[in-house]
């Protein structure tokens, strides 16, 4: 869009005009994508994903020194987020990564911070074992003790939590990214279905197309984990589509 514009004066406007909306606009903006965030032009400052960057971030670089945070897009970003989308997966007309080195467990804890909010980053301990790729020497997986509590996915930085690793993500979030399901989806969801919007009871209004959340039944137990592919509004509104696709489940029941 940002290429066909230039075709005329006024598609500029227009397009200009839209970051006017850009809080609604950012509700149904994924979360992350498999390209790269391409700089064009200064309406590339303008799109959903750079106002959601900026309001995720102004809570994370509170306190923090300058020597832990760098620029990116001219937004101060936690150098924990340097491989996180869309900071660590762009492409920027005079571009300046950062080489500062951070500590692993201060790179989970902001990722947990920068995806489910203040809180989240208490699932990181001194105990946590983390363990690297090989060949990229990425964190890749998350142990505690025998638990994997979760693993970072390579493509985009992001954390996804193990079913173990979301029991005890949800002590610290509560109902935070979670999803509720009607009693008469529960047995299907834990089996590995799909979550359908139409079975949905309730859902938090943080969530955004592609972020990792939480299924839970009625009670608040937690059934399953998965890739949301809607946001709050369009998972109770909708009467069909799947709003939730399932990742991992419980398998053992609650009596």
């Amino acid at each position: 869009m940002e290429q066909r514009i230039r075709a005329h004066p006024r598609l500029i406007e227009a397009y200009r005009e839209i970051r006017k909306y850009n809080k609604y606009l950012e509700t149904v903006e994924p979360i992350s994508k498999s390209k790269a965030f391409f700089e064009t032009g200064s309406e590339s400052f303008f799109r959903p994903e750079i106002y959601r960057v900026k309001q995720r971030v102004k809570g994370l670089v509170k306190g923090l020194n300058s020597g832990d945070t760098f620029r990116w897009n001219n937004i101060v970003v936690p150098c924990g987020l340097k491989s996180t989308y869309p900071i660590g997966q762009s492409v920027l007309i005079n571009e300046q990564k950062t080489e500062k080195c951070v500590d692993a467990q201060d790179v989970l804890k902001t990722i947990l911070k920068y995806q489910y909010g203040a809180g989240a980053e208490k699932l990181i301990t001194k105990d946590t074992e983390i363990i690297f790729s090989r060949k990229t020497g990425r964190i890749r997986r998350v142990m505690s003790g025998s638990k994997l509590l979760g693993t970072v996915r390579a493509n985009d930085g992001m954390f996804i939590p193990g079913f173990e690793g979301a029991c005890e993500l949800q002590k610290y979030i509560g109902k935070s990214y979670s999803v509720v399901m009607s009693s008469d989806a529960v047995p299907f969801v834990r089996d590995g279905k799909s979550a359908f919007s139409k079975f949905v009871v309730d859902a938090d209004e943080k969530i955004r197309p592609y972020d990792e959340v939480l299924i839970t039944d009625e009670k608040g137990n937690l059934i399953a984990t998965g890739t949301a592919l809607m946001n709050r509004r369009e998972m109770l509104s909708f009467r069909e589509g799947v709003a939730v696709k399932t990742r991992h489940q419980n398998e053992e029941p609650e009596e």
